[in-house]
């Protein structure tokens, strides 16, 4: 059986893969914080709703991207996850098949914290 917030990050990344983000949205506290590698075109800390669509925006005007599998585990103070995903460029057709772990804090149902980890960044 899956705990409260392992089942809140279960439900924002299955919605984010279907692409149903007014479902995603739900799952993220208003004051949500995400961060990303500072090598990617989306990069930085990210707050807010405005900010995660801010990063979506950003991400999906360059990739489409495809979750390939998702792997949810509760580690009591954070909530961790292991995506398996492609990317692709819109405007070379170029795919990155890769992973990446996201280690989540939620607080009062909401994802409050984001911070994510890719294998490769290419």
């Amino acid at each position: 059986m899956k705990s409260a917030q392992e089942q809140t990050v279960s439900t924002f990344l299955e919605a984010f893969a279907t692409g149903n983000l007014e479902d995603a949205m739900s799952c993220l506290h208003p004051e949500v914080v995400v961060e990303e590698a500072e090598s990617l075109p989306h990069a930085g800390r990210h707050v807010g709703h405005q900010g995660f669509i801010g990063i979506v925006t950003k991400m999906m005007d360059r990739l489409e991207a495809a979750l390939t599998s998702i792997e949810v585990f509760d580690a009591g103070a954070v909530v961790v996850s292991r995506i398996g995903l492609t990317l692709t460029s819109r405007t070379t057709r170029r795919q990155l098949h890769t992973a990446a772990v996201e280690i989540y804090t939620v607080r009062d149902g909401k994802i409050l914290h984001a911070d994510v980890y890719y294998k490769d960044t290419l």
